[in-house]
């Protein structure tokens, strides 16, 4: 028993001194006004690795399209509603992020360029 129990405490001095409880940064690309968390205004600022986080754009306009990124790579929103706005789910890996959001305009048409030169070299 007491072999087993020495086994643990070592074990866990182990699994501390690895640094598992340790929170990584997330960093908002510096619109960090722009998310909430579940329970506050205020989005988390950090994570243990392998913790879901989950935070809310709440800041959508209409006929607009929103990208959302972790690292650069493109994140799937989780659903929208009214009352939050977008949900963003991600599994928090052991290291810093970085998130950030890219907008487009959906009510504007596209012409393609050659309809675009005709357009142009119209004479009234």
């Amino acid at each position: 028993m007491k072999k087993v129990l020495a086994a643990i405490i070592c074990l866990l001095t182990v699994v501390n001194a690895m640094g598992c409880d340790k929170k990584y940064k997330i960093d908002y690309s510096g619109v960090e006004f722009a998310f909430t968390g579940v329970n506050s205004n205020e989005p988390p600022k950090s994570a243990k690795a392998g913790e879901e986080v989950v935070i809310y754009f709440p800041m959508v306009a209409t006929d607009t399209k929103y990208s959302f990124t972790i690292d650069n790579e493109l994140l799937n929103t989780s659903g929208f509603s009214w009352e939050k706005g977008y949900e963003i789910r991600f599994i928090m890996p052991a290291h810093d992020v970085k998130i950030s959001y890219s907008s487009r305009n959906t009510m504007v048409i596209e012409v393609p360029e050659r309809e675009q030169i005709e357009i142009d070299n119209r004479t009234e």
